[in-house]
């Protein structure tokens, strides 16, 4: 025989035991002997628990049933207290029935008899609760209704606060996992049994076991990335490392690039907008989403599970890339711009093929950092960057295609003997790519000064790139100039992963849970970029 849970929520009068709410209800059992040939398994057999079925049976966690729905202590006392109840507390989530993923327990009734806290063993929880309000303030500023508090509660003691996630109080019911290195602590709790563990430690943590160069520059590292060099930093000053600092003042170096904002071109006609639209509910998998970000630290891909993800055992991926749309259509605008809406937005956006001009400024910049910057803008003819909303859902591909370079030899300007400096020339070296003839007018001084192409020494763009791409790991060449390319994906529409079937802008956490569902054999995972002869 099996029991599906039903549920408790259609009793309105009933409340979750909670800070806010400290009713005892009474159940009736069904004795067990009245059972005859039926198994009942448990979940979790180290709670006993009613959870009901329908408003008529209810499945006991000891192999017993109850019958009905749970009474009030002043209904009990009323009708005399008759024989055969059960005192106990209930554990109600705030959830309605078709929000709740099948197999998870949100309604439970807790047994609660005289003397019960006599024989109840206490644990240092302080770590636990801290991580819970962490996590529990990031889930709420995605949306205010989550996570789910327990019913009849408030979310926490000041309403005023009630964007910064659930605060635990005494008395409040949770489900909680011992820690696995000291058994007198609670290692993480959850008021769900939905349980949203942590990654078995912070971003820093996983790529620290990779290299501690990977890191923020801190006092540590030894060395200076070339992005670094480029954009500057400023030291990170963690508490761990106070004794390494001392007292000198965090370390800390200026960037020597300037990127201008972007100006609409002539080329766009009289207006480069198309009409507002809706998007679909912009979202991304959650860290620690071990079967998207994750692989085994011998750099095998392989489903990883949340409760066994560690620093020691696995490394991150490494950086988040997004896929280019294929469709000509708009798979990323919504077809129900009435439903959840305040978990999407209107946005205009900028029509196909419009231009837009930007400049970057840079200062001192070596022969390999600049073949870098303009390596990096466009590694190929048919790389794309991905650039501003709704990137996960296809928008924002743009092509950039750099125009001009111009370079200052500020000993040779400084050191001339003239009368007035401001006539003369600022640029002494360039390169402009052939055909451009239309510049915006912030762009005058530029187009003057090159002229022809006679009057400044010519640069030669390409070759100062290649030099650099030259230096390069092929395979990490090949794999990045892949990815920026939108021929190269083969998959009809790019999107979040979907159950096959379901409606793609609905309950996108569902594919997740399937996937980490025990029963489930055939669980899915990103796949690592396998360099080594990829087209």
């Amino acid at each position: 025989m099996e029991i599906n849970p039903g549920s408790f929520l259609a009793a309105p009068n009933l409340k979750s035991y909670s800070a806010d709410n400290n009713e005892y209800w009474y159940i009736k059992i069904i004795p067990s002997a009245a059972l005859t040939g039926n198994t009942i398994t448990c979940r979790n057999p180290r709670i006993k628990t009613i959870t009901s079925r329908d408003g008529r049976e209810s499945k006991f966690l000891n192999g017993q049933l109850a019958t009905g729905v749970p009474i009030s202590e002043a209904e009990y006392i009323k009708k005399g207290k008759p024989a055969g109840y059960e005192r106990g507390i209930l554990k109600i989530l705030n959830i309605r029935e078709k929000d709740i993923p099948a197999g998870k327990w949100h309604e439970i009734f807790l047994l609660y008899r005289d003397g019960i806290e006599d024989n109840l063993p206490t644990f240092e929880a302080t770590d636990a609760v801290e991580q819970f309000h962490a996590l529990a303030m990031e889930r709420t500023r995605e949306d205010e209704k989550l996570p789910f508090e327990l019913k009849g509660s408030n979310r926490n003691s000041n309403p005023s606060k009630d964007n910064q996630g659930i605060e635990l109080r005494t008395g409040d019911i949770v489900f909680f996992e011992p820690d696995k290195n000291d058994y007198s602590k609670v290692g993480e709790v959850s008021v769900s049994s939905i349980w949203r563990h942590s990654a078995g430690g912070t971003s820093h943590d996983y790529f620290n076991a990779i290299s501690p160069e990977t890191l923020p520059f801190n006092p540590k590292r030894n060395s200076i990335s070339i992005a670094e060099q480029m954009f500057g930093f400023v030291e990170q000053d963690f508490s761990e490392y106070k004794s390494l600092i001392k007292n000198r003042q965090a370390r800390a170096l200026a960037g020597r690039l300037r990127f201008s904002h972007a100006k609409e071109g002539k080329d766009n006609g009289s207006n480069c907008y198309i009409a507002p639209i809706t998007l679909k509910i912009l979202d991304s998998p959650k860290p620690p989403s071990p079967d998207m970000y994750f692989k085994h630290n011998s750099g095998a891909g392989g489903y990883i599970s949340k409760q066994e993800l560690s620093p020691k055992k696995h490394h991150p991926h490494g950086r988040k890339f997004y896929l280019h749309q294929k469709q000509d259509d708009k798979p990323w605008e919504t077809l129900k711009p009435n439903d959840h809406c305040k978990q999407k937005v209107k946005i205009t956006p900028v029509k196909d093929e419009a231009v837009f001009y930007f400049h970057i400024d840079y200062d001192n910049l070596s022969e390999l950092e600049l073949g870098l910057l303009l390596y990096s803008l466009n590694p190929s003819d048919t790389f794309r960057h991905k650039l501003g909303m709704g990137k996960p859902i296809g928008l924002g591909t743009v092509k950039i295609e750099p125009v001009g370079l111009f370079t200052v030899n500020r000993k040779d300007r400084y050191s001339k003997q003239t009368a007035n400096l401001f006539n003369e020339k600022r640029y002494h070296n360039a390169w402009v790519k052939d055909g451009t003839n239309s510049w915006p007018p912030i762009y005058d001084r530029e187009k003057t000064e090159y002229g022809d192409g006679s009057l400044l020494i010519k640069l030669d763009y390409e070759k100062i790139k290649k030099d650099f791409a030259d230096k390069m790991d092929k395979d990490i060449q090949k794999a990045l100039e892949i990815l920026g390319d939108p021929a190269k994906v083969t998959i009809p529409a790019v999107h979040y992963p979907q159950l096959k079937g379901k409606d793609i802008e609905n309950e996108n956490f569902r594919w997740f849970v399937k996937n980490d569902d025990r029963n489930n054999t055939n669980k899915q995972f990103l796949e690592p970029i396998k360099l080594t002869g990829l087209k």
